[in-house]
Formats: structure tokens, sequence, C-alpha cells
């Protein structure tokens, strides 16, 4: 009984308990036949997802986690080719037609522990893929997430970048970030540990999407701004084959929940120089080798109510240097400009200055003095150099007014310096300095250029039909200066006399200048024709006093064209100094007139009787008329007495010089006078010229036999002779010449009474007299 009743109290008390038990594992059952979350296998078409877990849930306060790898490719400044790879783990809810109120969004959040925060993991799309997301009719929830990526990635390369023209979205089997490759899958058959994946994780695998976009970019990102005119692409690349540093600005954009890495390819001529202090450089190889860029941005950990994240990156970029295309290198301290001057004489009453200025380029720091800026914003960019094919490019950008290099160009200076370091000239007035079109390389102009250039050969560029390349990207010589462009201006007429370079350059000598001051043009040519020479070595003094300050290295020729009355012994009708950058040439001149006396030839007289034979060079016509009168001999005296008339003329028609050059040195100027021959007429013309001087040139010649204190007491005139070079001074001469050779004759006779050995006792010389004149001055 015992027993019996012990086994009834038994099975009574265990009903409940096994009905409990059977309750409770019926609850228990879903959850744990499901393996993974209900809303995947109760709620959806068959299948099965991983387990829940919000560890797994890298992005906790918001309903996305995206990793993307955005590799850009900058083709040109006007377009960017764009592949992007999108990892999708966890997609927002609402957008898929799977948020709160919808059945499955319920099931997400009452029983497999979602909250709002968290969005439909990658398993739970896959087995949502095909169901629509708003009834019938609508997309399906895969392709409501293609177009969602697809339209979010056009969002952000146009906030940041400028106008997509094409984008195509897809899905891929793959996602490849930091060189880590991420299987991906649509197939909701194989996402699940149950059905053989790897690991227990709704988000793994990924969905994946590649997308390629071409974008259209903005001007102001790469800091050139220019009128309709501009070609931005072909004035980008000028500028950095020139060896410009851009500083190019985008602005990356990271959505909430999402991992991004971005990379900026440069385009085929430029490399990355550098960028901002959270981006890393990328070596890739090449020919020659280039930089790349990265950046990396993670906004995975982005509160509920953050919002996009945005980066605004700068690279600096630079000129891919090549063999085929080399960045312009110019060497410090070599030609950039050719300054050339042609002072024109042939009118001294109306001289003119033409100049011209060869241009090549200019340096960084003549660039900065002129404040002429090739950029937007001057600060973004730097250039070393500007060359004459970048000036040209400037000009038909419209990025730069050429005024700015007309307008600080110092040719005033220069001209007005040369003018006064030649001939004392002052003010020069010149015409407005204008750009030279086109030169052959002729005149004025050494070589061909201009600021409508076009090359026509030694550049590689592709050329398109009717293209005028006034400026050259692809070559060995792209965007140098070796075709330059040409700046010309010329002067008003204005009085400038060949005498007065003279006179300038002779400065030392007051005798001299005093006697050119005098002389007029006509009156020089006849000097130059009476069969007188001038070879002056004359040093560069004058040129280095013109002032280049503010100028790049510069070489300055001026070009003097002579009088009409004037020219070099060679024929020439100008003469060329020269400044070059390693010295200032001297300046061997050898002039004459253009039609010089030749003494080579007979002189006749009015009866045709020849008086100088053409091989004489001196020529000396003498009338000699001696009367001797009476002549006494006193026996008882033992005296002679002599009573006589010498009357001599001599005509004078021109002296040879068996040496006819006389030299004169200064500082910078060693000149040498050369005549064969002096004609008489080139006397009668040196006593006119130094009859118009203040102070006529002269000299005083003392006389020898009063400078012995034995003889000097025998002569009573002993005052110099005095040489006056006028007319008057002429006849004084002559007249003082016989009183002294006069006296000299009384003095030597008194002299010769008083020698012991004299045969005469008594010599008496007081009437010998000798009187002299002159005629035909």
């Amino acid at each position: 009984m015992t027993g019996g009743v012990g086994k009834r109290y038994q099975s009574k008390n265990g009903l409940p308990f096994l009905l409990v038990a059977m309750f409770t594992l019926q609850m228990l059952v879903p959850i744990v036949s499901a393996s993974g979350m209900q809303s995947c296998s109760s709620l959806i078409s068959s299948g099965t997802c991983d387990t829940y877990d919000h560890n797994d849930d890298m992005t906790p306060h918001r309903q996305d986690w995206v990793e993307g790898s955005y590799v850009f490719d900058l083709v040109s400044t006007s377009s960017i080719e764009l592949e992007l790879t999108w990892a999708v783990r966890e997609f927002e809810r609402d957008t898929l037609g799977l948020g709160s109120g919808t059945t499955v969004g319920d099931t997400l959040e009452q029983t497999d522990g979602l909250d709002p925060n968290d969005g439909a993991p990658a398993d739970l799309i896959r087995h949502t893929f095909d169901q629509s997301t708003g009834g019938s009719g609508s997309p399906t929830v895969g392709q409501k997430l293609k177009t969602e990526v697809h339209d979010a990635i056009q969002d952000a390369l146009e906030s940041g970048f400028g106008t997509v023209t094409s984008i195509s979205t897809e899905y891929v089997t793959s996602f490849t970030s930091g060189g880590q490759t991420t299987t991906c899958s649509t197939d909701s058959a194989s996402d699940a540990q149950a059905e053989g994946a790897s690991e227990n994780n709704v988000f793994e695998p990924p969905l994946c999407f590649q997308a390629t976009a071409s974008v259209d970019l903005l001007a102001s990102n790469f800091n050139l701004v220019g009128s309709e005119n501009l070609d931005l692409e072909r004035t980008y690349r000028g500028l950095l084959t020139m060896g410009a540093e851009v500083n190019t600005s985008f602005d990356l954009t990271t959505k909430p929940g999402h991992k991004a890495d971005f990379v900026i390819n440069p385009s085929s001529y430029s490399t990355v120089l550098g960028v901002d202090g959270n981006g890393t450089l990328l070596l890739r190889a090449g020919t020659p080798n280039f930089n790349a860029s990265t950046w990396s941005m993670d906004h995975l950990q982005a509160g509920e109510t953050a919002t996009d994240l945005v980066q605004t990156v700068d690279l600096r970029m630079g000129h891919r240097n090549s063999p085929q295309s080399p960045t312009v290198d110019i060497e410090e301290g070599s030609k950039a400009l050719d300054l050339n001057l042609v002072v024109d004489l042939s009118d001294e009453n109306a001289a003119t200055i033409d100049f011209a200025a060869g241009l090549y380029y200019l340096d960084a720091e003549t660039l900065n003095n002129w404040g002429i800026n090739m950029f937007d914003v001057a600060g973004s960019a730097s250039i070393p150099v500007i060359t004459s094919d970048g000036i040209r490019l400037a000009y038909h950008n419209d990025i730069v007014d050429l005024t700015q290099f007309t307008d600080q160009f110092p040719v005033g200076d220069i001209v007005e310096g040369l003018g006064s370091t030649m001939a004392g000239v002052g003010d020069i007035s010149m015409s407005d300095m204008q750009w030279v079109s086109v030169s052959d390389g002729t005149g004025i102009f050494d070589e061909e250029g201009g600021l409508n250039y076009s090359h026509s050969s030694g550049c590689t560029e592709p050329v398109a039909a009717g293209q005028v390349l006034h400026y050259c990207l692809q070559g060995p010589n792209a965007m140098d200066g070796s075709k330059p462009i040409y700046l010309q201006t010329t002067s008003q007429p204005f009085s400038m006399r060949f005498i007065d370079i003279i006179m300038e350059q002779n400065d030392e000598n007051s005798t001299i200048n005093g006697f050119l001051e005098n002389i007029q043009s006509s009156d020089l040519e006849r000097l130059m024709n009476s069969g007188f020479s001038l070879e002056a070595l004359i040093g560069g003094s004058f040129l280095n006093d013109i002032p280049l300050d503010g100028l790049p290295p510069a070489e300055l020729t001026v070009e003097i064209v002579l009088p009409n009355w004037v020219t070099t012994v060679d024929g020439s009708s100008t003469i060329v100094l020269t400044k070059t950058l390693e010295e200032t040439s001297s300046l061997n001149l050898s002039l004459t007139g253009i039609d010089p006396y030749d003494w080579e030839h007979e002189i006749v007289n009015e009866e045709g009787r020849v008086l100088c034979y053409a091989n004489q060079s001196t020529c000396v016509q003498s009338d000699v008329e001696f009367d001797l009168s009476k002549v006494n001999f006193n026996e008882w005296s033992a005296s002679l007495s002599v009573t006589m008339a010498l009357d001599v003329e001599l005509s004078i028609y021109r002296i040879g010089f068996v040496d006819g050059k006389r030299c004169f040195d200064a500082t910078d100027i060693e000149a040498c006078g050369q005549m064969e021959a002096f004609p008489s007429d080139l006397l009668r013309l040196v006593i006119d010229l130094s009859s118009r001087m203040e102070d006529p040139l002269g000299t005083e010649v003392d006389l020898p036999w009063c400078e012995d204190p034995k003889l000097k007491p025998y002569f009573d005139d002993c005052d110099p002779l005095v040489l006056e070079a006028t007319r008057q001074g002429m006849k004084d001469l002559s007249k003082r010449f016989g009183e002294v050779v006069t006296d000299g004759i009384h003095g030597l006779g008194d002299k010769a009474e008083d020698e012991e050995d004299n045969p005469f006792g008594v010599m008496d010389l007081s009437a010998f007299e000798i009187r002299t004149s002159i005629s035909g001055i």
C-alpha cells in the first residue's frame, strides 16, 4: 500500500511538471530550431540567417555600415574618372521597406532584438532581396539598395568634385581595400554558418557594389579662373611644364556609418608632390615613376545626430618630368632678356631710338617685384619662372593682363640712361610699349618669336585640324623660352649730335671738348674728308652705366646708325656695342669721311704747270729773290760791308707725315688720329674752328737760346713764342717770328764778336732785319 500510495503520489505531482516542461519546450522550439534570426525563417521565404549579435555591429548608433574604396583618376583638369567599390554590411531599414511598422521591421525589433539604431544586416538583405519594398510594383529590396547606393555616390561626387556626367552601379563578388580582398555575396542560400559559411555573423559576407563614374571638374579646383577663352587643360599642363606647383583641392564626403579609403591618381603628365597632414603619398611605377595620394576617413562611430563627414583635401601637383617632355629647367643667371637699342643719327637734328626687348623668361623674383600672378589665389600655387611660351599661354587664355608686364618694364629709364650716358641727352619721349605679334628674326629682332608666334616644328604635341599652337606642351622644348616674345617702342625725334657722343666719352679733356663744342656737323664732315681717320678703342663703362636694375639677367646691344657724313673704314654705316652676361665688349672703332682726301694726285697752277706730283706727300713751292746790291771792302780799315735783300715766299700745299699717327689715352678710351698728308685746307679749317672758341687753341714755345744763362745776355727778346690758332694769332705769330729771328741774328753777331778767335774785330749786324708774314689763311 505504502508503495502503491507512493507511486500514485509521484504520478499526481509529476503531471503538472510535465505539462510545464512541455509548454516551456514549445516556447523554446522556435528559437532553437531557427538557429538564427527568426525574421529570416518565419516571416520571409525559407532560409537561414546567422544569429544577430549587437557586438558584431561596428556602427552601433547608425543603421548603415558601409566600407568604400574610391579610386579617382584625374584624366584632365575637366574630367575625372572614378572606380568605387562599396561593401555593405548594414543598411538603413526604412529605405529598404524593413523599418518599424512593417511586418519584418516589427519582428526584427520584437523578436530578434534589434533597436531603432540598427539597420538591416547583410543576411537579412539577401533573404529579402527579391521582396518588394512598398507593395506590388515597387522596387525590390535588391533594386532599392542598388538605387540608394547609386544616388549616394552621385551626391558625394557632385558635392566634392563637380557634375557627374555618367555613372553605372553593379553588384560585384569581391571588395578590396588596403591590400585585403573580401568575398561578397547576394546568395541567401549560403550566407549563414548553418549553410556552410565560415562564421556566425549576420553582417558577413557583405553585399558589394562597384560604380564607375565620370565627373566634369570645376576650374576653381585648380586655382585658375579666366574668361571664356580659357583652355583649362592646356593652361594647367603648360604651367606645370614650366615648373609650377599647384595646390588642388577636393572635398571628400563620408556618410555616417561609413568608412572610406580614397586614392587620387594624377593625370598622365603630372605627379603629386605633397599632400596635407591627413594624406599619404603612394609611389607608382611608370616612365618615369610618379606619386599618387590616399586618404582614409572613418565615420563608423557617428552618433545618432551626426551629419556627413566632409574633409577638404589638398594636393600639391607638379609636372611629371620625362625625357619626351622635360620640365623646364633654366640655369640660374642665364639670359632672360635681349635688349636692343638702335640709335639713328642719320639725321642728327631728328635722331630716334628704336627699342626692342626680346623676353625669354621672367624669374620668380621679377614676377613678385612686378606683382604678376598667374593664378587666381596666389598662395595656392607657385611658379619659378614664366617663359616666353608661358606669356603666350597667359595671353591666349586671358589669365593675365599684359599691361602688368608693359607697365613694369623700365624702358624709360633704360632709354634715358642711354641718352644721358652716350651724349648727355636728358628726357627722351618714348611711345607706348607694344607687343610684337610675329617676328621672323630679322632687323632689330634676333630670333623668330612674338606674341602670336605659332610652333610649326620642334613640337610633338598632336594638333587638331585648324588648331594653332601658340605654346607647346609636348616635346624637348615644351614651354621653354627658345622663341622669345618682343616688346617694342620708338622715341619721338630729338637732337643728338655724333660730336656729343665723342664729347661725353672724353669729359677728362676740357680743351678737346671746348674745341668740339664749336664744331658743326658740316665742320666735322670737312675734317673727316680731309684724309683724317680716327681709330678708337672705347671701353664699355658707359654701357655699364645704363640702368638695368629690377630686371632678370639681360644682355644689351646698342647699334648706332652713323650720320650720313661719316662711315667706318670698312664702309659700314653702323657701329655696334654689346654687353653680355659675361662682359661688356670694348668698341674697336675706325671712322673716316665718306669722300676722304687722297693726296696722291697732282696739283697744277692756273697755267697748267705741275706744282705737286702725285708721289709727293709733302709739297712746298718756294720763290726766292736775292738782291746783292753792294759789297764794300775797306782796305785801310780792314772792314767789309754788304748791302743785300732776300725775299723768300713759301707756298705750302700739303705736308706729308712719315708717322702721321697721334694717340690719346684717357679713362676707358684709347684714341688715335691718323693722317698721311696734311692739306692746306685742313689748316684753314682748324684755324676757323679754333677762332670760334672762347679760349682758342694755342700754345707757347720757349726760345732755346734764352734757356742757356751764358747765351741769354746776348738777346733782347726772350719772351716765349705764342701760337694761337686764329687768323689774327697766325698773323701775329708770323710777325713775331721775324722779330725773334732778327733778334737771334743780332745776338749771335754780338756773341761772335766776343769770341777770342773772332777774325773780325767788330761785327755789326744791327742793320740786319727779318720780316715775316702769312697769307692765304
